[in-house]
């Protein structure tokens, strides 16, 4: 029975643990990275969502690795201006290595 009721409090634990993580993801991505994807210049958050259709170490790959020219093509139309502000703007300036896993999370799960 004790197991039980460990297992329960560890499993709510890591569901608010990740709801955090995302509403921290969420606020991140509304301060930093909609004026481009508010904007139509990026996808916005659903459209990325559909792209990356729950594969989380691939859009940390996106936004983490330098050289995604073939992983903007995701976006083809709008390709040429994201590949512009990419390296720029978005890798390990905005999306800092200790914030990526919750912005990876609020975007996987944006509709």
């Amino acid at each position: 029975m004790k197991s039980i009721i460990v297992s329960v409090a560890v499993a709510a634990g890591l569901m608010v643990a990740g709801g955090a993580m995302a509403d921290e993801g969420e606020a991140i991505f509304k301060a930093n990275c909609m004026a481009c994807h508010g904007t139509g210049v990026g996808p916005k958050p659903a459209e990325i969502a559909a792209a990356y259709n729950g594969d989380k170490a691939a859009l940390k790959t996106f936004l983490t690795v330098k050289g995604t020219a073939a992983k903007v093509a995701k976006f083809a139309s709008k390709a040429a201006t994201m590949q512009s502000q990419i390296d720029t703007v978005v890798k390990g300036k905005v999306v800092t290595p200790g914030k990526t896993d919750a912005v990876v999370d609020y975007l996987i799960a944006a509709k």
